[in-house]
C-alpha cells in the first residue's frame, strides 16, 4: 500500500478513529524520527514558543489523557 492509498483510507475513518490512529502514529515516533523531519521555519518557531511557554508555566499543561477525553467529548456532540 502506498502512502497516498493509506492516507485515502485514513480519511475515510470517522473522526474518533482518525484521532486514535493519529495518536498511535505519533506515539510510535521517537526523537530520532523527529530529527529527520523538515519543517517550515515558522512552524519551528511556533513549536519553540509553545515549548518555552510550557517550561515557564507548567501549570497550564493538560495531561494527554485528559486532552484526548476533552477532544473526543467535543466530537461526540
Amino acid at each position: 500500500m502506498t502512502t497516498q492509498e493509506l492516507l485515502a483510507e485514513y480519511l475515510k475513518l470517522p473522526p474518533k478513529e482518525r484521532f486514535a490512529f493519529a495518536g498511535t502514529v505519533f506515539s510510535s515516533m521517537n526523537e530520532a524520527d523527529a530529527l529527520d523531519i523538515d519543517i517550515a521555519p515558522e512552524y519551528a518557531a511556533e513549536l519553540e514558543r509553545r515549548y518555552q511557554e510550557a517550561i515557564a508555566h507548567p501549570e497550564i499543561l493538560v495531561p494527554l489523557d485528559d486532552a484526548e477525553q476533552e477532544i473526543l467529548a467535543e466530537w461526540s456532540k
